[in-house]
């Protein structure tokens, strides 16, 4: 593979957008099931802020994993920073959690299984994301050859 010009997609971009884009579907579904289903009583259910809460970090997590995947140069930086937002609020909600009164409905384990979870799946997301073969993916798919500035160069 030649660095100045990949043709191919890092396989570790494949690898982080693919996880964000089933834990983003994971999500969705969750809250769908939450505000459509007849098994939840009504006290448990969401509210619609709640919901939309909910939905719009997952939603935009799903988009910007599959235009990452497609190669659009500017998803890149924005599937960085969803998925930051994403995570690390999953990471810092669970983290006060453990930090905070001793007691809670979930248990301690399942709050650090989540944190844990959570930091490794931002942590590839940077890593796939901030490494150099995926920057120089994006970044020849900034500006495309243009044949007549080829041409005038050589004249």
């Amino acid at each position: 593979m030649d660095l100045m010009h990949p043709a191919r997609r890092p396989k570790r971009l494949w690898l982080a957008a693919i996880l964000d884009i089933l834990i983003a579907i994971l999500g969705i579904v969750m809250v769908v099931f939450l505000l459509t289903s007849t098994r939840v009583a009504n006290d448990l259910k969401p509210s619609a802020l709640n919901a939309a809460v909910s939905l719009v970090p997952a939603s935009l997590l799903l988009l910007y994993a599959v235009l990452a995947i497609k190669g659009l140069p500017s998803a890149r930086r924005a599937l960085l920073l969803v998925a930051t937002v994403y995570f690390g609020t999953i990471i810092a909600q669970n983290a006060l959690l453990l930090w905070g009164t001793g007691e809670t409905i979930v248990p301690s384990r399942k709050l650090l299984a989540n944190v844990v979870r959570s930091s490794f799946s931002l942590g590839i997301n940077w890593w796939a994301l901030s490494s150099l073969k995926t920057k120089l993916f994006f970044a020849a798919r900034v500006l495309p050859p243009i044949k007549s500035l080829e041409r005038t160069r050589e004249e």
